[in-house]
């Protein structure tokens, strides 16, 4: 990468910096407003002589109110109108790129600048524009791996929390220490993708494709939905299953070595030929809950989960 191109990404993220700070400076300042309100508004004990002034005091004290309204309103609507420009302008420079090196799948200058862009767009923008972001690179067949080929971006360590992907294409996506906590991944096809310390906390991957995923090395998957989930031959080696719904999920040949299942629903789970699989001891706290569950030596469990149901905080206790 020149010289050039490094000064002009610098230059794009202080920009970043400077304007989106600026909105979450705006929000800190109407909430503190907020709070001004709110104590200006509280009843005080009259007087003989304060009527007159007190009076005038509410109308100066609504005045006042009214133009900060009004201003917070206005701060946030450049604020969408810029987060909305921003995605418009990167969708641009993406297509653009695109354009000048069509086919082109190696490690190039073109494709740096694309990563490094996307880094920076999927760092500052909001769920809304992360979404946008997402199913475009998604469409353009940017973030997948294309005739085992490395993706032209990397997701690696982006924060893609809360945001809505579900059905989306991440086919073989390096998707390595990512922020997905509360993601919809629902009915997304995620195989073969990278996801080693991944965080998919409370995320919703209902019907999700993870067929040959790698999702090892500590990825948190507690309370996450994986319910008719394909799981099927993924390494899923020290993950942290605390709580997951796992029901009617294909875990066939999963590799599945010291993955934590404290408090997770593995009712309709089949589980045939995984291996490294082991339970708790029956009896014990948090047993997974297990009903017409197909094991990896091929026999049906269906043992009733004998612990009472326990809060998230009570689960990360144990």
């Amino acid at each position: 990468m020149t010289r050039r191109t490094l000064l002009l990404l610098a230059a794009m993220a202080m920009i970043l910096l400077w304007l989106l700070g600026g909105c979450a400076d705006g929000d800190q300042q109407q909430e503190a407003r907020q709070e001004e309100r709110s104590a200006s508004s509280m009843p005080t004990q009259p007087t003989e002589n304060s009527s007159a002034s007190s009076t005038l005091t509410d109308t100066t004290v609504s005045n006042e109110s009214a133009e900060r309204l009004n201003g917070g309103n206005e701060n946030q609507q450049q604020c969408t109108a810029l987060q909305d420009n921003l995605v418009q302008a990167y969708i641009d420079d993406m297509e653009k790129l695109l354009q000048e090196s069509p086919t082109s799948r190696e490690i190039s200058e073109v494709g740096m600048l694309a990563r490094a862009r996307t880094f920076i767009a999927l760092e500052w923008l909001g769920p809304s524009g992360k979404e946008v972001v997402m199913r475009f690179l998604a469409k353009a067949d940017l973030v997948q791996s294309v005739v085992e080929s490395d993706p032209i971006v990397s997701l690696a360590s982006v924060n893609l929390s809360g945001v809505d992907l579900s059905g989306v294409d991440l086919n073989g996506a390096d998707l390595r220490v990512a922020n997905l906590m509360g993601a919809d991944l629902s009915g997304a096809d995620l195989s073969g993708a990278q996801m080693y310390q991944i965080q998919l906390r409370k995320a919703d991957l209902e019907g999700a494709d993870l067929r040959g995923a790698d999702i090892g090395g500590t990825a948190d998957l507690q309370f996450a939905n994986l319910s008719d989930a394909v799981m099927k031959e993924a390494n899923l080696r020290g993950a942290n299953l605390s709580g997951a719904n796992l029901s009617d999920a294909d875990l066939r040949s999963a590799y599945m070595e010291y993955v934590v299942t404290f408090g997770a629903d593995l009712r309709g789970a089949d589980l045939r030929g995984a291996k490294k699989f082991g339970l708790p001891m029956e009896g014990t706290t948090d047993f997974p809950e297990l009903g017409d569950t197909t094991m990896p030596d091929g026999s049906i469990r269906d043992t009733p989960n004998q612990a009472t149901e326990r809060t998230e905080d009570q689960l990360a206790e144990s």
